[in-house]
């Protein structure tokens, strides 16, 4: 079990130094100490469920990926975050189409 403390405390480490935060920002995001976080990121401590997801919100990752290394691809989560990125009118046509697209499934749905 230590090791897989070193290894989610080293990626809580590298994401927060990747996202220039301090331990203090992060731990108030998390709504831990920062001792707590220093001692995650040490491998010294283990993470509840809810410090875990707490992180993640922090450090705007999933926590697959904290907790795994690997990012498990949400469809809606991408979807949302491309259409996010769009203009006004782009963002008109993906409602419409997205609109269209559910409106379809709902109909083969009910056809079963």
């Amino acid at each position: 079990m230590a090791e897989f403390y070193q290894i989610v405390g080293g990626r809580v480490r590298a994401l927060r130094e990747k996202r220039n935060m301090t331990r203090e920002e992060l731990a108030e995001a998390a709504n831990i100490s920062p001792q707590f976080l220093a001692n995650v990121e040490n491998g010294a401590r283990g993470i509840s469920a809810k410090t875990a997801l707490g992180l993640a919100q922090g450090l705007q990752v999933s926590t697959d990926y904290l907790l795994t290394g690997t990012e498990r691809l949400d469809p809606v989560m991408l979807a949302a975050e491309a259409i996010a990125s769009l203009n006004a009118d782009q963002r008109e046509f993906a409602a419409e189409s997205l609109y269209a697209i559910a409106n379809i499934m709902l109909k083969a749905r009910e056809e079963k």
